[in-house]
């Protein structure tokens, strides 16, 4: 019995294999959509060099204090550049606490998505007014830092977050601190105060920079993003 069902069903075995083998022969050109490594998305429009990510989740008790964003939960237009290619008018936030790089954007299904960006070729972006790099030296591993000035000198802050409790009110909240730096030579520099500032510099060049913070009454460790651009411009020169 069992003999005489197989031979009844052979045929059409086979022939459903072969109908299916003949029409993927002749229709290659769908396979690409399927094989290629470019990705659906990229078939649609959405570049894989941008859009390559995990999506972004992140949940805190409702009673915790503050937030982790740089400087708010919104949104703002920016630009990454990544693998030497820039990418404008993006939908982007900063999680300082995860230290993550985070991109809105709506999806193929006209929903909404936020993605956290690959670090992996991640050179530089923008958030509003807010420039950041990423720069990594054989001592410090490579991180994000909020980057003032444009020439040969560099003013780096780089943010953190931490959680912890709030004694006056016995709750979680995000504290935000920073680090200062000041990239010259190749070399990233720490400095606390207006004297370990003045030491970053030559002495010949520490006598101008005195005089600069002096007149204009500069505590670097408390002055305004504008007076610390200012400053290392004025360093620069």
């Amino acid at each position: 019995m069992f003999a005489f069902i197989f031979n009844r069903l052979l045929p059409l075995f086979l022939f459903i294999v072969s109908f299916y083998t003949h029409l993927f022969s002749q229709n290659n050109d769908y396979l690409p959509y399927l094989t290629s490594k470019d990705s659906i998305d990229k078939v649609y429009g959405m570049d894989p060099t941008l859009y390559n990510g995990i999506l972004y989740q992140s949940k805190y008790p409702e009673t915790v204090k503050g937030d982790q964003y740089f400087s708010s939960p919104e949104y703002l237009n920016g630009e990454v550049l990544i693998r030497g290619v820039i990418f404008k008018n993006i939908k982007l936030n900063y999680d300082v606490y995860k230290q993550e790089v985070l991109l809105k954007y709506t999806n193929l299904s006209n929903g909404i998505n936020i993605i956290s960006i690959s670090k992996a070729w991640l050179e530089s972006f923008t958030i509003g007014d807010d420039r950041f790099t990423l720069y990594g030296t054989a001592e410090i591993p490579k991180r994000i830092y909020q980057v003032f000035g444009n020439d040969s000198i560099l003013l780096l802050y780089f943010w953190r977050k931490d959680l912890i409790i709030d004694n006056t009110e016995g709750v979680l909240a995000f504290i935000k601190k920073r680090e200062s730096f000041v990239l010259m030579n190749n070399s990233l520099n720490k400095f606390k105060n207006n004297r370990s500032f003045l030491h970053l510099f030559p002495l010949d060049k520490q006598i101008q920079i005195k005089k600069y913070l002096r007149q204009h009454k500069i505590k670097v460790n408390k002055a305004s993003n504008k007076t610390m651009e200012e400053l290392i411009i004025f360093c620069s020169k």
